[in-house]
């Protein structure tokens, strides 16, 4: 089969995140309001008579310590996977599959097993899972080829 496309991506911190970020990214909408309530409930309870801005204020100041309990938890998970720091990836992109290879080995995803694509301005995140996916950098591809990823499982 002839090969379409091929990119090379290097999976460091950013990266990660970004995917973490985008794979979790409706239950951590869901449980960033939780927790805005949560201490928008506590700063009540505990003000007495205050300003409904003081609230809001506690409410957010409590999403803020969790958000950044949640990068820390991010940032420790990508330093304790010493495989995955700085991973080299290639990938080829043929009419019916994509081919995934690292020094982890080699992996192939038909585009039918793609389930989800999501786009943010840095890249194009194709998933095949709720939590498993391939991230295709924006910045190294053309129009063209951004395009070909975008309707790739059309």
């Amino acid at each position: 089969m002839k090969k379409l496309h091929e990119q090379d991506v290097t999976f460091d911190f950013v990266t990660y995140r970004r995917f973490t970020l985008i794979v979790n990214r409706t239950r951590l909408g869901v449980f960033l309001t939780l927790i805005f309530l949560v201490g928008y409930l506590l700063a009540a309870m505990t003000s007495g008579n205050t300003s409904w801005l003081l609230n809001i204020l506690g409410g957010l100041a409590f999403m803020f310590l969790f958000f950044t309990f949640y990068t820390v938890m991010i940032k420790r998970t990508y330093n304790s996977n010493k495989t995955m720091q700085n991973l080299a990836v290639h990938y080829n992109f043929f009419d019916t599959y994509v081919e995934q290879t690292s020094s982890l080995g080699k992996t192939r995803f038909d585009y039918t097993d793609i389930y989800k694509i999501v786009e943010d301005k840095t890249a194009i995140y194709l998933l095949v899972g709720r939590q498993q996916g391939l991230v295709i950098p924006k910045k190294t591809a053309d129009e063209p080829f951004n395009n070909f990823i975008r309707n790739i499982n059309k």
